[in-house]
């Protein structure tokens, strides 16, 4: 029966830890899109906020217990590539990610040609970004 009652309570126990990772993880991304959408960028057609870019494709990655680096789909460590208007890109990286106050963006534009490079053998990335 004690072995019983410590079984039930680890599975709880983890059961618990779950769904509070997957709550924090939306929440987490939920203010990354914030702070992402609050963004400026300077097109042909005049400046944007980032909720008017159509983000097409996410990269992440982080390092492992080895240390090499791993693709994880996670907040930190993300590339985000973005067009805008009038054939305009972007790669967007969130680079400071403090749990309050505000979330730090290094944006870098980038050629048609860098875009295309980035997005090779994403072809559902690469209709999103070029059209068909």
């Amino acid at each position: 029966m004690p072995n019983s009652v410590v079984i039930l309570i680890a599975i709880v126990w983890i059961a618990l830890m779950v769904v509070v990772g997957t709550r924090q993880r939306r929440i987490d991304m939920a203010r990354l899109r914030a702070s992402f959408d609050a963004l400026r960028f300077e097109t042909a057609e005049g400046v944007v906020a980032g909720d008017k870019l159509l983000v097409v494709k996410e990269v992440a990655f982080e390092k492992s217990r080895e240390g090499s680096m791993s693709l994880r789909s996670r907040m930190g460590e993300t590339f985000w590539y973005c067009v805008g208007p009038g054939q305009s890109y972007w790669v967007a990286m969130p680079m400071r990610m403090p749990r309050k106050g505000p979330i730090e963006w290094v944006v870098h534009p980038l050629s048609e040609e860098r875009m295309r490079a980035a997005l090779s053998g994403d072809r559902q990335a690469s209709a999103m970004a070029f059209g068909a």
